[in-house]
Parts: structure tokens; sequence; C-alpha cells
């Protein structure tokens, strides 16, 4: 299935090649080159390249599903309500939900299924804005280098673009996402035998963690600044609790919250944070 969605493509040598094999006009690729927007629009393109020619009456009909239950499978994604008579699904809905449809049929639970529907929804919202956030400074300077005429700076640029390295780029993705399942899943179940099997009485230790000042930091900063906050809260929360043997369980703007096995060990991840000047400065454990 994911090979269909994001089959490997001739890697194309410009953004310019991809909005024109994804049939935009010349007067619409000069118009996105002129805003910045070039890129973005490329990755709109190419990621989701299947018509959207089904309305959520016409996918209820075609899928299976009714469309209170496709609404539930749409919501716990994250994705709003489409407007009716809107067109945003596509053969690939099609196919999804006509095998959610299959599995819970013999071997889901109803509730279990869109819990499951939810924590996949989250975690793809934040990889996928990860991803697009990571390329915003090369973007800025292909733009630059583009209204600049620097032809040579803006060649090396497009070296490196998602949307034209995405042939490539994606199916690598998937694959990674595959393997980082299968690493947490077997990681899960070792944990549940840890707990089904230590004496009574023991268990895990619940730890928390937010940012100091982040009221006052975030009415200084702009959205930009906001964001590259967050994102070194997150890298440096994880850092300390996966090197001192802990989990983060959830991170939600400026907290998080942690488990480890034992209570030393939640000792060791406040030391570290005490230790390190750099971190002392915006976490507080």
């Amino acid at each position: 299935m994911l090979s269909f969605i994001f089959g490997r493509q001739p890697t194309r040598q410009t953004v310019r090649d991809v909005l024109e094999a994804a049939g935009l006009t010349p007067e619409e690729i000069d118009a996105a080159e002129a805003d910045g927007t070039d890129e973005l629009l490329a990755i709109d393109q190419v990621v989701l390249p299947e018509a959207l020619e089904y309305g959520i009456d016409e996918l209820a009909e075609t899928s299976g599903l009714d469309v209170e239950e496709i609404r539930a499978y749409w919501r716990a994604l994250g994705f709003a309500d489409p407007a009716p008579g809107e067109r945003v699904f596509s053969e690939i809905d099609v196919e999804i939900l006509q095998s959610v449809s299959e599995i819970r049929e013999g071997l889901t639970d109803p509730v279990l299924s869109l819990q499951m529907t939810r924590v996949l929804g989250s975690s793809m919202a934040r990889f996928a804005a990860a991803v697009v956030e990571a390329g915003e400074a090369r973007s800025t300077g292909r733009h630059e280098a583009i209204v600049d005429g620097d032809a040579e700076a803006v060649a090396e640029y497009e070296a490196s673009s998602l949307a034209v390295q995405s042939g490539n780029l994606l199916p690598f993705l998937t694959e990674v996402m595959e393997y980082a399942f299968r690493r947490h899943l077997r990681a899960a179940a070792r944990r549940r035998i840890t707990l089904a099997t230590v004496p009574v009485g023991d268990g895990l230790t619940v730890g928390f963690a937010d940012m100091v000042r982040f009221t006052k930091l975030s009415q200084q900063l702009d959205d930009h600044g906001l964001a590259q906050l967050v994102t070194q809260f997150d890298e440096l929360t994880n850092e300390i609790v996966a090197t001192n043997g802990g989990r983060i369980v959830k991170m939600i703007g400026d907290e998080a919250m942690f488990t480890v096995e034992a209570p030393d060990q939640a000792a060791h991840i406040w030391r570290a944070n005490r230790q390190d000047d750099r971190r002392r400065s915006n976490v507080h454990s």
C-alpha cells in the first residue's frame, strides 16, 4: 500500500519540474516562486498525487463505512470535518477505510481502534510539522537566491529539496517509521513483562518536567521563535530522560510526563538537569 502511495519516482532536477509535472500553469508557478511557497506547493502535490474526487457521502457509499464512522476516524486523525459537498478524499482513502472496516469486523474493538487512530494522528502531525520546519531555513535561503538571481545557489538548494527528492525520501521515511514502531512495540511489551514480574509493591516512578518562565517567554517571541523554543525543550527533555533510562509518556507544549522503573533513575534525571547550565536555564523538573 505504501509503495502505491509513495511510489518511487525518477528524481526531478528542480521544484519547478515537480510543479509542471503536477499540471500547474506557468503563471501559478511564477506566483508561488514570487511569494516563496513553491516548495510547499510542490510537497502538497507530491505527497498525495491522487485526485480528490470523493465527498464524505460518496466515500461512505464506496468504502462500506457510514458517514458518522468516517467522521469519527477523520477527527481522530486530527482533521477538521469537510464542508458539505467538499471533495477531499481519494482512492487511497477508500482503500484505507475498506481495510479499517475489515479489521474492525474481526479483530479490533471500535473504541480501541479510535484510540489508536488518535495516537497515530497526533504523532504523524508532529512528525510532519517537524519535517516541514526542519527545511524552513533552507527554503528561505533558496527563495532569497531566486530573488537575487543566484543560479548556482538555487541549484544547490534544489538538490536537497524535499519535493525534488520525494521519490527516494518518502519511501525511506515510511521504512524508518515502521522500524521505529516495531522497536517501540517491542519495548512496550518488555515494559509490561517487567511490570508483571516485579515483586508486589514495586512499580514505575512518574516524573514531570516543565519549562521555566514559559508564559513570559511566549509573550516575547514571535511564532517562529516560540516554535524553536518548544522544539528545543522537546529535544532536551527527550535527551535527558532517555539517557537516564526513562521514557517520555506525553509532551504537551511546555510540559512533559515521563516514567522510569525506579526512583533512583528519577533522581539521576533530576541531577542531569541540574548539572547542565543550558538545560537548567530552560527546563525545570
